[in-house]
């Protein structure tokens, strides 16, 4: 059990003069799972990217702490796995090459063969990225990070371009790989999306 917990202290975004939200107070501790609401244009995404550090508060603080010792914000990255439908791969690899560059950098809780069982993807194994169809990158974007043995999974919308099989596979592949994870949901009301979550925090109040 990891004992890693993100706290959002007084966290405001404006953009120009337009204020997506203002002092969120937000405690996640160890094996929490959260989803985020809110209506279009509320500044989930923003706050996702907040969190990991790719996007700064106007003003506030996000700290990352194991065992009540603060994490240098270089680091965060080694204990957060995300998946997003507007996050790139390189779609000049195949999906031999994604994950034999992967596995170069990143921790999984399957070897690579299991991987791409766990995918069904085996046949399109030296197919290029860009020839997928969205639910096939979104299916590889989704077990990449629920599969990374970080901590910390955060997932933006994850049933996005998933057909009825492909969600159920969604929630296998939650209960099999995240069930002691701390998750972060970021969703449009979706159920299926957070089924597994036990609190609500919303961006729309």
């Amino acid at each position: 059990m990891s004992n890693l917990s993100i706290h959002l202290k007084s966290v405001s975004k404006k953009f120009n003069h337009h204020l997506l939200y203002k002092d969120i107070e937000l405690d996640i501790l160890s094996e929490d799972k959260i989803v985020v609401t809110g209506n279009n244009g509320s500044g989930k995404s923003t706050l996702l990217k907040i969190m990991i550090g790719l996007v700064s508060p106007t003003s506030g603080t996000v700290d990352y702490r194991f065992d009540d010792h603060f994490i240098e914000k270089r680091y965060w990255h080694k204990h957060v796995s995300v998946a997003a439908p507007y996050m790139s791969m390189i779609e000049e690899f195949s999906m031999l090459d994604l994950i034999e560059h992967l596995y170069v950098f990143r921790k999984f809780q399957v070897g690579k063969k299991d991987f791409l069982d766990l995918l069904n993807l085996t046949a399109h194994l030296h197919k290029p990225i860009k020839q997928f169809s969205s639910g096939m990158k979104q299916k590889t974007k989704l077990l990449f990070a629920i599969a990374d043995s970080a901590p910390v999974l955060l997932l933006d919308e994850p049933i996005s371009n998933l057909d009825n099989f492909s969600i159920q596979w969604y929630v296998d592949m939650i209960e099999r790989f995240a069930k002691h994870k701390t998750i972060i949901v970021f969703s449009n009301s979706q159920k299926q999306e957070y089924f597994f979550c036990n609190r609500h925090f919303s961006l729309s109040q």
